[in-house]
């Protein structure tokens, strides 16, 4: 059967990894592809259980049909794997990237990541913040010590809200890519009508591509592997499919992501960093503990904020046994100093485990 397996990347090409030996890794791994490695590592990751309950696009549901940001990365797995296989690509490397892409996600998803970027004043985007939490945080700040393939694919899967450009460095690069923002659209719609929003009026195009989720991302799906195949890259453009997604991918956004009202959500984690900041006393302190909070630790310290001093609240959060950041509030002072914002010096190909982690993280 037809496919692009010639044009696969290699596992015995990998880049390797930052550190050649890391003492933390388990013999085992010797015998195993360096992806299958890297979606173990990941699979075990402390980042990873972060997402459970933080906000794909709708916040403070209780109906566990609802996504949150772990289950849309299981998903984004799912059908990246699904799109891997039949084009002959390396499924590893797509299954480790696809499971790690969120990874750097902060709570209430883009809103929370826009609040802290105008804190600190920096480009902050999780697509970079991600490669300072596998490779600086992750393992008691050890970091996950991943390939360098895979990092490239999490660092490069958000292009922008535009057209969906096509400039990974792999085919599998851009199976992601897609793979992430066809799931979202159609899951993200999914939950939207579990909310019986009123008043929209969905697109014609919606219904050509299917009759359900399920549907809509089978016939996409299809239809970009038999494009691919036809180009020999991945490309999902010229299709009916491609031609009515674009219409309900802008749908989407002109009328459902920018309209929904999160300012009960902007004022919570107003509420956090202040209190953060008058812990820390510094704002690029207060900043980074924000990123790394679970979400819903946030909305408990929220509620507790004004109920409770300062000193009561701060003593809880400093229990692992009731919040994740406690783990990390020791160290959030070292962390800080360096540019947890830029992962572009660690990803260049000429520093890439030649030059310490610390050093091309430094500010």
């Amino acid at each position: 059967m037809e496919n692009l397996a010639r044009l696969a990347f290699k596992s015995e090409d990998t880049f390797g990894r930052a550190l050649s030996i890391h003492d933390r890794d388990f013999s085992l791994y010797d015998w195993m592809d360096p992806f299958n490695v890297d979606l173990i590592k990941i699979e075990y990751s402390k980042a990873l259980r972060r997402l459970r309950g933080k906000t794909q696009v709708i916040s403070g549901l209780r109906s566990i049909h609802i996504r949150d940001r772990l289950i849309h990365s299981m998903e984004v797995s799912a059908i990246a794997t699904q799109i891997g296989h039949r084009l002959g690509l390396n499924v590893p490397l797509i299954q480790a990237s696809a499971l790690g892409h969120e990874l750097g996600h902060v709570v209430f998803g883009h809103l929370g990541e826009t609040f802290i970027a105008e804190r600190l004043g920096e480009d902050f985007r999780h697509e970079r913040f991600v490669i300072f939490v596998l490779e600086m945080i992750e393992r008691d700040g050890n970091g996950l010590n991943l390939s360098y393939e895979t990092l490239h694919a999490i660092r490069n899967h958000s292009r922008g809200s535009g057209r969906m450009l096509k400039n990974g460095a792999s085919l599998e690069d851009d199976v992601i890519m897609f793979s992430d923002k066809l799931s979202y659209i159609f899951s993200d719609y999914n939950d939207v009508k579990r909310t019986n929003l009123s008043g929209l009026i969905v697109p014609d195009e919606l219904m050509k591509l299917g009759n359900n989720q399920t549907e809509r991302l089978y016939n996409c799906a299809r239809a970009l592997c038999l494009e691919s195949l036809e180009k020999g890259l991945i490309s999902f453009e010229e299709s009916n499919e491609a031609k009515s997604f674009y219409i309900v991918r802008d749908f989407m956004y002109n009328e459902v992501y920018h309209k929904i009202n999160r300012q009960h959500l902007k004022d919570v984690l107003a509420k956090v960093y202040d209190l953060m900041f008058r812990y820390f006393k510094d704002n690029r302190l207060a900043c980074l503990a924000l990123a790394l909070m679970a979400e819903e630790g946030v909305v408990v310290i929220g509620e507790m904020i004004g109920k409770f001093s300062d000193d009561f609240i701060l003593e809880k959060m400093h229990n692992t046994a009731n919040f994740a950041v406690a783990e990390f509030l020791p160290k959030i002072p070292e962390w800080a100093a360096l540019d947890f914002c830029n992962s572009d010096r660690f990803l260049d190909k000429k520093n890439f485990g030649k030059i310490s982690k610390m050093e091309l993280f430094s500010r």
